[in-house]
């Protein structure tokens, strides 16, 4: 959430990136209540903006290396589509049971 908020909220500052992650947040957190899915707690609140902020940082670290947005987002793009790769893969992996994880 945190490289997405830096990503696409450019003009915002760094207080109001963090405060909006913290609102989706709470957000997911609700949603969770009402539609009675996982368990909702603050401490995952309190994680989830953590990371967030976590990622807000990396963000902005990689945007420093590149010293151009314009590189930082391929940069970003480009590690995006491999760790989606390997997720679907994995996921697909799992579902046709070629690995020794098994899930109900």
């Amino acid at each position: 959430m945190g490289v997405y908020a830096g990503v696409l909220y450019k003009r915002w500052s760094f207080f109001k990136k963090t405060f909006f992650i913290f609102i989706m947040s709470i957000v997911i957190e609700v949603l969770q209540y009402l539609f009675k899915i996982g368990s909702a707690d603050i401490t995952d609140v309190i994680t989830n903006t953590f990371g967030g902020v976590i990622g807000l940082l990396i963000f902005i670290t990689i945007e420093k290396v590149f010293q151009t947005g314009n590189k930082a987002q391929r940069f970003i793009n480009f590690i995006g589509i491999i760790g989606t790769s390997f997720i679907v893969i994995f996921l697909i992996l799992l579902k046709m049971k070629l690995l020794p994880i098994r899930y109900q």
